[in-house]
């Protein structure tokens, strides 16, 4: 248990792994005796008080810290003093409002964002374009970026997706009713190498945008999870997966009794 300056909650350091977890419900900034450690991993959880802008500004001089978590704070923005941290690499916002992302033209070299139950469907479309546009700015191009949007209620994806240099993304336990087709350009274009796409029933109709993706040179990880529909809408035919395997390197599918079937060349 940790109580200074008027806030109380659990901060706990890990020396072997230089991890720092904090659950501090009014916590705002890091105290001086934990920022003066080696850290490498930083994560937060239920701490809804948490003043982003001067905690990134902390972590400004921390040059070992490579991971970020910040998750079920109940954050709706993102501060434009994250670029400053210098070496971050992976960043956890999952389970809060997200809706806003700050930039000031500074990139940073990413290489895995999550962003999954943020309700960024819930946006205006007009709101998604701006969030979607101010992440592409944010992240280097030169980066080979893994996104995590799942259960984000989204039902569509911006072209400038497929502006971004993705190695792999999730959309699972969204409102898509067929793969988008920007994602459908980027696995042609040998982009796109990892996708997720749990939980779409439509990918049961042969006419899906799953099956229009002709460049069988893609070769790409395609994941698709049918756990959650009855057993006899699990159509897809010997023929169909045959197909399917021509274009991509390895699919999975997941039964609704939990037995995965493996089919790759």
């Amino acid at each position: 248990a940790y109580s200074q300056n008027g806030f109380t909650g659990e901060i706990s350091y890990n020396e072997r792994t230089s991890t720092v977890k904090v659950v501090c419900s009014n916590l705002k900034i890091l105290p001086d005796s934990i920022l003066s450690k080696n850290i490498e991993t930083l994560m937060f959880q239920d701490c809804n008080d948490l003043n982003l802008s001067k905690l990134f500004c902390q972590l400004e001089s921390k040059k070992e810290i490579h991971t970020l978590y910040i998750r079920y704070c109940n954050i709706s923005s993102l501060p434009k003093e994250l670029a400053d941290i210098p070496n971050l690499k992976k960043l956890f916002l999952d389970n809060n409002i997200l809706n806003k992302i700050e930039c000031t033209g500074k990139i940073m070299k990413l290489k895995f964002i999550s962003l999954s139950y943020n309700r960024i469907g819930s946006l205006s479309y007009k709101q998604q374009a701006k969030f979607f546009k101010s992440l592409y700015k944010l992240v280097s191009p030169s980066s080979s970026l893994r996104l995590n949007l799942s259960s984000n209620g989204l039902d569509s994806l911006p072209n400038i997706i497929g502006d971004m240099n993705l190695y792999a993304i999730n959309i699972s336990n969204n409102n898509f009713k067929q793969v988008p087709y920007v994602l459908c350009e980027m696995v042609n274009n040998g982009i796109l190498s990892h996708l997720d796409i749990d939980h779409m029933q439509s990918l049961l109709n042969s006419s899906n945008s799953l099956f229009r993706i002709q460049n069988k040179w893609s070769r790409s990880y395609i994941n698709i999870d049918l756990v959650s529909f009855m057993g006899d809408t699990f159509n897809f035919t010997d023929e169909d997966v045959v197909y399917l395997n021509k274009i991509y390197k390895a699919i999975h599918f997941n039964s609704v009794w939990g037995r995965a079937r493996r089919y790759s060349l």
